[in-house]
């Protein structure tokens, strides 16, 4: 990162302190998650610059998998910290499809050793406190008789007890900020896809197998399996499980279902093909591992010249509504 030697930034009216890993606005605090605090620390540190979403997933989460999702709720927490768009500010801009930039102008304050904007400010903050307290002290030992000046001190034990407090009551606003993002978390991610089965899922693609039994042609149904396969293994959230590993369940009388429980998946794709001249009918039924229900049937006519234009045929046109039922169409 180009800009990682430095630790010390400034925009708008916030400061930011990576070595401390403190954002101040106006001199208070602002309460962000740790992941969320270095999602802005990398945005920030490449300012101007287009990030990709597997750049910024690559720097928050370096020993992690995560899904893209996690990225989008901390650039949404962040946003709402920030208050990107109230006022007229803006500070990260989203480019559909790609990434995510920092377009607010950013200083890098001088890291010599010396005291940090964001230090300086609160000592000079606490200085005037303390002066101003001292004034005030002075006058009352000056003005005021020994009960008066016993009651001035227990004034500021008192507040100086407030401060206590208050430093709690922040710590446990805090704390409940991070309890309720979590639990939002957990909501979003625990919540049912209504259009289909939930992402990122494990299927097989069993044998095709024919309706006819005496027009069998296994190289067939295992060529239809397995460019069903190819298909499906470019989407990034389902788990395909390979043709060496679905080609013994090419029986006639194989049950999808336990094939499915032997295979350790989610979802079996289980087909038929018809042939009649230079047409054919495939039927293929996506089932529910789980409690063996249907999930999705399908129906496709195909007219063709050659085995491997039929495969390709078929495949195409199931994997593209496979993929709308398993993902959605937002997700393509």
């Amino acid at each position: 990162m180009g800009r990682s030697e430095n630790n010390l930034y400034e925009f708008g009216p916030f400061h930011l302190d990576t070595a401390e890993r403190l954002l101040l606005r106006d001199s208070l605090p602002v309460p962000l998650a740790p992941k969320v605090f270095d999602t802005l620390v990398v945005l920030v540190q490449h300012s101007g610059h287009l990030l990709t979403k597997d750049e910024l997933m690559q720097k928050v989460w370096p020993d992690s998998f995560v899904e893209e999702v996690n990225l989008t709720v901390n650039i949404s927490a962040l946003r709402k910290a920030l208050g990107d768009d109230q006022n007229g500010q803006r500070y990260i801009d989203t480019v559909p499809k790609q990434g995510y930039r920092f377009v607010a102008p950013v200083t890098e304050l001088a890291n010599n050793g010396a005291e940090s904007e964001v230090e300086k400010h609160i000592t000079e903050r606490i200085g005037a406190e303390e002066e101003e307290s001292g004034v005030l002290g002075e006058n009352v030992e000056a003005e005021q008789s020994a009960d008066e000046m016993a009651l001035a001190a227990g004034r500021r034990v008192e507040t100086e007890t407030r401060w206590r407090l208050s430093s709690v009551a922040l710590a446990a606003c805090v704390a409940l900020i991070g309890l309720g993002a979590a639990v939002s978390y957990f909501r979003i991610f625990s919540k049912p896809n209504p259009t289909g089965p939930p992402a990122a899922k494990s299927i097989a693609v069993l044998p095709f197998k024919p309706l006819v039994v005496e027009r069998r042609d296994q190289a067939l149904e295992l060529g239809m399996a397995e460019t069903l396969i190819n298909k499906l293994s470019s989407i990034r959230q389902v788990h395909v499980r390979p043709i060496n590993a679905v080609r013994r369940y090419s029986a006639l009388d194989q049950d999808s279902i336990t094939a499915g429980r032997e295979l350790g998946v989610d979802y079996v794709l289980d087909g038929n093909l018809q042939m009649e001249g230079d047409k054919a009918r495939a039927t293929v039924m996506l089932l529910s591992v789980k409690d063996g229900s249907t999930v999705w049937v399908g129906k496709f006519d195909e007219s063709f010249s050659t085995i491997f234009q039929l495969q390709d045929a078929v495949a195409q046109e199931v994997a593209g509504r496979l993929t709308l039922q398993l993902m959605g169409e937002e997700n393509l």
